[in-house]
């Protein structure tokens, strides 16, 4: 069959465990160049708010990336990424759970929702906003938690103004350490003054 002028557009999704929604959408497009070689594909990979949004939402918006260490699921430092698109008037922050507190970080036989927490992501969204973003678009999906974003809010509880500083740790009821998680690099967080919180909250 020719293929003279036919345009293929392959957007797949992550192929969960296996492959990354970039690796699906390139084999595809060979599969799709064999039969027809004269086709023209293009590639849009697509994330459903989990894993790969960042990718999809900057590449797609010709941003850049920002790569900050933050606690992962189960308190271990990891290494995320988050996006920056730039616009005429705003800085937008693409943000996904999936960076700092996806399941795909945590070995198979650690998985325990009741253990994991959204703490990183809070981190993520601190880091964004101190670099000078103004708006956070943040993914929910692939998480390895169910803690309703009790981590996430901790961390954005030590920046709330007040008389007394909230102390920037938490005691987590069964954490693995048994011990409170400083919050690494963020201790100014506490010390935010009220002009701040209210230009950001």
């Amino acid at each position: 069959m020719a293929a003279e002028g036919i345009k293929v557009v392959i957007a797949p999704t992550a192929f969960k465990g296996s492959l990354a929604a970039r690796d699906v959408a390139e084999s595809l497009g060979e599969g799709v160049r064999r039969v027809w070689p004269n086709a023209r594909v293009e590639l849009l990979p697509l994330s459903d708010g989990g894993d790969e949004w960042v990718l999809a939402m900057v590449s797609a918006a010709d941003g850049s990336f920002v790569d900050v260490q933050v606690g992962g699921p189960l308190g271990e430092p990891v290494q995320a990424r988050y996006g920056v698109i730039e616009t005429d008037d705003t800085t937008t922050a693409v943000i996904e759970m999936a960076a700092a507190s996806g399941l795909t970080l945590v070995p198979e036989d650690r998985r325990d929702p009741r253990r994991a927490t959204t703490y990183g992501t809070g981190e993520l969204m601190l880091h964004a906003l101190d670099g000078g973003a103004q708006r956070l678009l943040v993914g929910l999906g692939g998480s390895a938690t169910n803690d309703g974003g009790t981590g996430l809010a901790w961390l954005w509880a030590c920046a709330s103004p007040g008389p007394a500083a909230i102390p920037c740790h938490r005691a987590v009821a069964r954490w693995p350490t048994s011990r409170p998680w400083t919050c690494r690099g963020w201790t100014h967080v506490c010390r935010r003054p009220r002009s701040w919180w209210r230009a950001t909250s």
